[in-house]
């Protein structure tokens, strides 16, 4: 059942936000597809050579394959909203710095503390804090003294996710099913960000079309600009929160596998 599920949220979470992409740069280009792709812009006036069903169904697999490309840039958006606690040179490259503040000059957003830590710290400073030093020590191999670095945090952090990955397969697939909302969030994200040059676009497109055909004004394009700005405004808020949620999801999950008996740990906490 759980994996009929994921699956399921896989599939939707592909193919919504490549649909998003799909008929956003269809509608805005729809002038310039009038003169030269009527059949693509969907022209009344022109005999309809390409049958509705295979218009869907051409529709379905643009929209998946977009979407496949905006899954696979999900984790752009988790960079571009979040603080990377982790010491290493990769993390304090000069052009992630410069791409950071033009997505906070951009979307008028902080870039937000690595939720890892905060999730480490929340249990570090809790009445569970006893069990969940075994957790680290027994999964992360690592100490208290060595969480109050950051690097360190991070690091144990990773140990975990990946722990639960090989620990069986019931908790691969509740890793797997915690993460798709992040995937889904960033993925939306993707695509209303791609949707901002792809409306700049569109002033140039609509230009080069005949008068009697443009459908487009300046005006209904400045408030297409707008909405995708609220669009990513919204997102980057939903993929903040997805993040957060499932970063302490992981250690949560972790304390109550490492807490049952080998046996029924192994099996899953689903037995």
């Amino acid at each position: 059942m759980l994996k009929t599920e994921i699956a399921l949220e896989r599939i939707f979470g592909t193919i919504i936000p490549g649909a998003l992409f799909v008929l956003g740069a269809w509608y805005l280009h729809r002038p310039f597809l009038l003169r030269y792709f009527p059949n693509i812009a969907g022209d009344p006036s022109q005999a309809n050579v390409i049958g509705t069903e295979f218009k869907i169904a051409i529709f379905i697999v643009v929209a998946f394959s977009i979407g496949l490309i905006l899954n696979q840039l999900s984790d752009i958006g988790i960079v571009l909203l979040f603080k990377d606690d982790a010491i290493s040179p990769k993390s304090s490259r000069k052009v992630r710095r410069i791409v950071r503040l033009f997505w906070r000059v951009i979307v008028f957003t902080r870039i937000y503390q690595d939720p890892r830590t905060r999730a480490v710290t929340r249990y570090l400073e809790s009445p569970r804090r006893v069990r969940f030093l075994r957790l680290m020590e027994d999964w992360a191999g690592t100490n208290e003294d060595a969480l109050k670095s950051p690097n360190e945090v991070i690091v144990a952090h990773q140990h975990v996710i990946f722990h639960l990955r090989v620990h069986s397969e019931t908790s691969r697939r509740l890793l797997d099913n915690a993460y798709l909302p992040v995937i889904f969030s960033s993925s939306i994200l993707a695509a209303f960000v791609l949707l901002v040059p792809v409306v700049i676009l569109s002033f140039w497109t609509s230009e080069i079309v005949d008068e009697g055909i443009r459908v487009h004004f300046y005006r209904t394009l400045l408030g297409v600009l707008a909405l995708i700005y609220a669009g990513v405004a919204i997102s980057s808020y939903s993929l903040k929160r997805q993040f957060k949620q499932f970063c302490h999801y992981v250690l949560t999950l972790a304390l109550h596998l490492h807490e049952l008996p080998e046996h029924d740990s192994e099996k899953g906490i689903d037995h």
